[in-house]
């Protein structure tokens, strides 16, 4: 069960009078489809009008795309917990003309759960002020009916992905959403399943028929306004086809779509096509053919078709964001396919649903009758968020560079209306790795709204027991609970990640300034904590295993067995505990104030003294992970970058100064001796190994912060050139993969949420380090570069830096924003008040 008393950090929307409808019927199947459409008039003198506007707030359970008059207006909603969904805004005046005029809305429900939706009941809301008109949805002036293309009660793709879709354009009431469509029989007066408009739908009376949910509470539930900019769409064409053949089917096709049965078909590869539009004719029977598209860099958005086939011309459409070469055949892809049957002439087909890709496979199969297909345009509906600044990041090494912009591109792909780590396998916002990049969304885009709407969505999701479902509001763990009880997973919620949604809260406010989610969110931290020092085992360290029905990750790469992981998380949990007291300013007077600190001093005791008894080798001087267990000595990365950013904090691991200077000095040379003889990751006989000390790439970012506090970013530079640059996904999709080594043509992820180098480049080269929003300091550390230039942003505004190093001097450019103060400290260690709003420049 999850508590549904969390803040409430969102704006509250009353879209009263309108109701929430859905289509008259007992039962909803999973993944049905439904059009709702409502008619209205405007005279010429009312659109001619100054003052005119059309405009309202949409919001559907679980998908809509909104038409007017024809014209696909925007799609969404964003992700949500369904207790408390967010409304869009929606503007559509250009869409208008006189006379009659409609509104169209196409809505999925979900039903299976997805990476974005965990659960909820079907219905569609809404209200629009059209000039002097108010339309709100209700039974009064809406129809609807079942969309049969898309055949109701259809399997899901995978296990976090719902919608394995499939259309029959033969089916479809093309028109329905334009003023001279002729209504027939099949379309209905809606039925009002929740009559408060200001009530989510998964509190309506009406049945979830598979799932048997209902609220016993549904005043608890809320609708509020969206919290982040509607996301852009650009259409962004092919930019080549790179491959074309021919498949002779052996057996049935849905055997393999559906099944994957082996020995389905022979696949016969002829090369790139001769022109575009492609002519694909000449089909034996039993064959299909295909050709095959690739963009410059993997994106994440709709794939789009425009065709022209005969009547009953079936296209799979199938993504994939890398190729090998050997395997011509791309459906091997989490099931990455959507199927069209065509109505005969030329169409354009657009997924319902968004994915990644660099590559889109269009195969086609035509009737018994045969006939000619002609492929005249593939294209990807791109969708990226609204950050309001480009980023602005130049280094003189051309490696480096390489790696920055693959990480520019990747923040698109990966922040979207939810802070995800990939979209290509789970689209699940996540806390610890995940949230890392929200660092660069601030500093390197200037947005605080994904940030906010990150803390509140994920802070809904925290279970009875005090842990975050740790992929919040999505199916994952969510669905793991049963799952854990009988055995069936290894996974879990991840209490590490609850640590790090807590490290998220204290990075917002020191970089932005904001302390409401903090002072919302303390009661939920006072649950998490105590059940942090519920966890404790016989030495007063928090374990690693058997934790209840949850589990400790931390990380796939760094450690040889999971027991060796304790170490890291226990300094993990100290770092924060470290963290919390430094701003208990904040949040002392609150009501959970006092329940909050006795964990913090019951966690901070306990921890600090344990972890030197358990990890230490008095004998060796160094820490050991392993060193309880006995066996071969090993450390991480992850340990040790911890240990060093405590000590920035000045936080003392021993009463004894000598000691604590010891075990401080110890792990910093630890970490640089890790640095310099870490193996290759990217290497196949490496990894075998099954041992390799540093984190995975979205992890990176503790080691390259610890480097930063050690004034050794030339460690992380190195990294880059070394480790990073010749990334598969580096050179082929322009992205950051997700693991060290990803191979072309599998699941591997080439583009993951492992925007760390680029998150370095603010807080490590350039030194950014914010207290509160508005105080800070700027401690740049270049390394052997001979020139970087970035655009840092706080909330006052952009704060440009330019380095450059000359034959005999150093000069620094700094332009700060007004109403900031920022203070310089140079390498000498001499501070400098920064003149905000105006030039410094600095020689030395």
């Amino acid at each position: 069960m999850l508590e549904s008393d969390g803040a409430k950090l969102g704006k509250v929307l009353n879209l009263e009078p309108a109701d929430w409808i859905w289509i008259p019927g007992e039962r909803t199947l999973n993944l049905t489809f439904a059009l709702f459409r409502t008619e209205f008039t405007l005279t010429e003198a009312e659109l001619a009008s100054k003052d005119f506007q059309a405009t309202g707030h949409i919001l559907a359970d679980s998908r809509y795309l909104l038409w007017v008059n024809g014209v696909a207006v925007q799609w969404g909603p964003a992700p949500f917990d369904p207790r408390f969904p967010e409304a869009d805004p929606c503007e559509f005046a250009k869409q208008l003309r006189p006379g009659k005029n409609v509104i169209g809305v196409h809505v999925l429900y979900f039903g299976h759960g997805d990476g974005t939706w965990p659960t909820g009941k079907p219905g569609l809301l809404g209200k629009f002020q059209i000039g002097k008109q108010t339309l709100v949805t209700g039974k009064e002036g809406w129809l609807c009916t079942i969309d049969r293309a898309h055949r109701p009660g259809s399997f899901k793709r995978s296990y976090l992905r719902a919608l394995q879709e499939q259309f029959d354009s033969r089916k479809f009431p093309h028109g329905w959403n334009e003023p001279d469509f002729r209504l027939t029989a099949d379309w209905s007066t809606p039925r009002v399943v929740v009559e408060n408009a200001n009530r989510a739908a998964i509190a309506g009376w009406h049945s979830a028929y598979d799932q048997d949910i209902y609220m016993p509470r549904p005043e608890e539930t809320q609708v509020f306004e969206r919290q982040i900019p509607l996301m852009k769409e650009i259409e962004v064409p092919a930019a080549r086809a790179v491959d074309s053949g021919f498949v002779d089917w052996l057996r049935d096709p849905d055997d393999w779509f559906e099944n994957r049965m082996p020995a389905s078909f022979r696949v016969t590869a002829l090369g790139s096509p001769p022109a575009t539009p492609v002519l694909l004719n000449n089909f034996k029977p039993e064959q299909g053919k295909y050709v095959t598209y690739e963009w410059d860099h993997q994106r994440v958005g709709f794939p789009k078709l425009e065709i022209e086939a005969p009547a009953g011309t079936i296209v799979e459409l199938m993504t994939h964001e890398s190729v090998n070469p050997t395997q011509p055949w791309l459906d091997n892809h989490f099931y990455s396919w959507s199927r069209y049957i065509c109505k005969g002439g030329k169409e354009t087909f657009v997924n319902f649903d968004y994915d990644s890709f660099k590559f889109v496979q269009v195969h086609v199969r035509v009737p018994k009758s045969g006939g000619e297909v002609v492929i005249h345009r593939v294209s990807n509906l791109v969708r990226e968020y609204a950050f309001p600044h480009e980023p602005d990041c130049r280094v003189s090494d051309p490696e480096v560079q390489r790696v920055l912009d693959a990480g520019h591109r990747t923040i698109l792909n990966s922040c979207l209306d939810i802070a995800v780590d990939c979209v290509g396998r789970e689209r699940q916002q996540y806390g610890g790795d995940v949230g890392h990049q929200l660092h660069l969304v601030r500093m390197g885009r200037g947005d605080h709204l994904l940030s906010e709407r990150y803390l509140t969505q994920f802070g809904y999701g925290q279970m009875l027991n005090g842990v975050w479902f740790d992929s919040w509001p999505a199916y994952d763990r969510y669905a793991r609970l049963s799952q854990r009880q009988l055995g069936l997973s290894g996974w879990g919620s991840l209490v590490d990640h609850s640590v790090g949604f807590l490290f998220d809260h204290f990075n917002h406010y020191e970089q932005w300034g904001n302390v409401e989610p903090i002072l919302a969110h303390l009661p939920q931290f006072a649950r998490f904590l105590n059940y942090l020092r519920r966890q404790r085992d016989s030495f007063g360290l928090v374990k690693v295993e058997d934790v209840e029905s949850e589990a400790v990750w931390i990380d796939h790469d760094a450690f040889r067995e999971q027991r060796h992981k304790q170490l890291a998380f226990n300094f993990y949990i100290l770092h924060l505990v470290a963290t919390m007291q430094k701003h208990q300013r904040l949040w002392e007077t609150q009501a959970s104030a006092a329940e909050v600190k006795e964990s913090l001093v019951d966690l901070q005791g306990s921890l600090a003294g344990a972890l030197r008894r358990r990890f230490w080798n008095a004998e060796t001087k160094r820490w050991d992970n392993a060193l309880p267990y006995g066996g071969v000595p090993s450390i991480d990365d992850r340990s040790l970058s911890h240990i060093v950013l405590l000590e920035e904090l000045g936080y003392a691991l021993s009463p004894d100064a000598a000691e604590d200077q010891m075990l401080k000095k110890a792990a910093r040379e630890q970490l640089i001796s890790l640095a310099e003889t870490a193996p290759d990751q990217t290497n196949k006989r490496d990894r075998k190994e099954g041992f390799l000390g540093f984190s995975y790439p979205a992890n990176a970012v503790w080691r390259f912060w610890a480097y930063g506090a050690m004034r050794r970013n030339d460690l992380t530079l190195r990294e880059l050139k070394t480790r990073w640059a010749n990334l598969f996904s580096v050179v082929n999709n322009g992205t950051l993969q997700e693991m060290w080594n990803a191979e072309p043509g599998t699941t591997a992820q080439m583009s993951h949420c492992a925007v760390g180098p680029n998150i370095a480049m603010h807080r490590c080269l350039l030194g950014l380090k914010m207290f509160n929003g508005r105080d800070g300091d700027l401690r740049p550390d270049l390394a052997d570069l001979k020139k970087f230039e970035i655009t840092s942003y706080i909330p006052a505004g952009a704060v440009h830096f330019k380095h450059t190093a000359l034959a005999d001097r150093t000069r620094w450019e700094v332009l700060p924003p007004l109403e900031t103060r920022l203070e310089l400290i140079l390498p000498s260690g001499e501070r400098k008040a920064l003149k905000a709003g105006m030039p410094n420049v600095f020689e030395f």
